[in-house]
């Protein structure tokens, strides 16, 4: 973790995949490595990972009105589209997630490809 990579391996796939972090999630799960061997097992850091994610997002009425309750898919899902919004190539967002294939990967380019198309024609000027 100190080089800021989470390394998994993905017992569907068969693939060991390497997941960049942020800074930000590097210090909360920092501050879990100094409980007691928080991830001695999958279970355990899954247990830690949800902690984190319930002490760190936001739980107002309103956003959980509006957005519902962050998961940790929610968090997978918002990192890869963070990650395609941002240039990275389908290609390599497929294979930060681990997945088999592209066709897994392909639901998220939708999303970017429809907020591009929200984009452009809210900037569009009515003649």
């Amino acid at each position: 973790m100190r080089e800021r990579y989470i390394d998994n391996y993905n017992f569907k796939t068969k693939k060991e995949v390497f997941v960049p972090i942020s800074n930000r999630l590097f210090e909360v799960l920092s501050s879990l490595q100094c409980r007691p061997l928080p991830f001695i097992s999958m279970g355990r850091a899954i247990k830690n990972l949800r902690r984190a994610i319930t002490e760190c997002c936001p739980s107002s009425p309103r956003v959980l009105a509006t957005q519902g309750k962050a998961t940790i898919h929610a968090c997978r899902d918002t990192y890869a589209t963070r990650m395609l919004n941002n240039g990275i190539r389908l290609e390599e967002v497929s294979h930060l997630l681990g997945h088999a294939t592209i066709v897994y990967t392909q639901k998220f380019a939708k999303k970017e490809v429809a907020d591009k198309a929200r984009q452009m024609l809210n900037a569009r000027k009515v003649a």
